[in-house]
């Protein structure tokens, strides 16, 4: 599992993340891309764009991405007398009017939610970088209110489990991850071959500021044994069997939009739908952490280190698995290494495998979050589907 940021730093970091944000709602009509295709100018606000803001932009006016990249970071050379003498041109002029042209003669003029963040900087005037340019109706929930929630719900449980661990976490401007452990809510996985194998549940959550993915808050386990983690896929149901909200896309009312001061956070309509919103990922919270969602997550285990189908060809079950789940041949190598390394050839080993630090620390935080989901859908598979991996032809 990754290594992270311990939980005060982690949560400084995005309280201060927060605090920059700059988020601008717009017509179309008044926003403008300056002549190098780097900066984007709002009213009174310019800053330069991120490749992700600049591949949204390209996509709202339906230009090629690709192609306007390529204008924005080249050059030509062009004759300049008739002796032949040339000089080199930027083609940022060009595409910067192209885009310029779409933006203020749009098919359907729409508003939009352009996101950024002010960056204070000692004796320099802060300066913007806009992270991404989306539809008004985008909802966005920060990352810091989302830690505040769950931590909220963590301490409240502390009587109970413990202090709550950071077991492994991850911020940026763009998006938040945090993986948080009980030390009161162990058990231990007796069918499994390594003895003492002792998981240790808790909460993953996730938000993206960037249009990206949705918020999402899961189970986590971690085995104390060799510090693997896995994200829980499991659906869950409330005590009347209603799906409980693990995910929501970041989608509301449109924008209302104010020219000069762009868009008011703080009305009352707003806070009221941040309220609704934070109050589903309580209670799904509060669910994850009861003692009986633990216990059906440690028969899942249990079943899968029981599991007498065996893996008879490691290499042709795991090109499998990367085939299905489109992993790279380095991905596939690390993952037979640690797999055969293990000399487990059980469905609970194969999964262990794919979580383990010896892959982890070969991936970026994302990726190997990513790991971690798809060794828990590995583990929890049924009988059927797990034969046909295992006895891969």
């Amino acid at each position: 599992m990754k290594t992270s940021l311990p939980i005060q730093p982690l949560f400084e970091r995005a309280q201060q993340y927060k605090m920059q944000s700059l988020d601008l709602v717009a017509p179309m009509t008044r926003i403008n891309v300056l002549p190098d295709a780097q900066q984007l100018e709002i009213g009174d606000h310019v800053g330069s764009m991120t490749d992700h803001a600049f591949a949204q932009l390209c996509n709202a006016l339906g230009v090629p991405t690709q192609y306007a990249i390529r204008c924005r970071d080249s050059e030509y050379e062009a004759p300049t007398n008739i002796e032949g003498h040339s000089e080199v041109i930027a083609r940022a002029p060009m595409i910067a009017t192209h885009l310029n042209s779409w933006l203020h003669n749009p098919v359907k003029d729409a508003n939009k939610l352009v996101r950024g963040i002010e960056w204070d900087q000692a004796s320099i005037a802060s300066t913007i970088t806009w992270r991404a340019l989306l539809s008004d109706r985008y909802f966005a929930i920060d990352s810091f209110d989302m830690l505040q929630q769950a931590m909220s719900v963590c301490n409240s449980l502390r009587p109970r489990y413990g202090d709550p661990v950071l077991a492994s976490g991850d911020v940026t401007p763009d998006r938040m991850f945090a993986k948080i452990t009980f030390p009161g809510m162990q058990r231990e996985i007796k069918e499994s071959r390594r003895v003492g194998d002792i998981v240790q549940w808790g909460l993953f959550i996730e938000n993206n500021d960037i249009g990206l993915g949705k918020w999402r808050v899961r189970g986590f386990c971690e085995w104390l044994w060799c510090t693997n983690g896995m994200v829980s896929t499991r659906t869950l149901v409330d005590s009347q069997g209603n799906p409980l909200q693990i995910e929501r896309r970041h989608v509301g009312s449109k924008l209302g939009l104010d020219e000069d001061a762009g868009i008011q956070w703080g009305d009352d309509t707003r806070a009221k739908a941040r309220d609704v919103q934070l109050s589903m990922l309580r209670d799904t919270i509060e669910h994850i952490l009861q003692p009986d969602t633990f216990e059906a997550e440690v028969r899942v285990f249990e079943h899968a280190a029981a599991n007498d189908v065996r893996v008879s060809d490691a290499e042709k079950s795991i090109t499998k698995l990367a085939k299905d789940n489109v992993l790279s041949d380095e991905e596939s190598k690390q993952i037979l290494h640690a797999f055969l390394s293990d000399n487990d050839p059980s469905q609970f080993g194969l999964a262990q495998a794919i979580c383990s630090d010896r892959v982890a620390h070969t991936l970026s935080y994302d990726r190997a979050t990513k790991f971690e989901h798809l060794a828990y859908n590995v583990i929890a598979m049924p009988r059927r589907e797990w034969s046909a991996l295992a006895l891969a032809a």
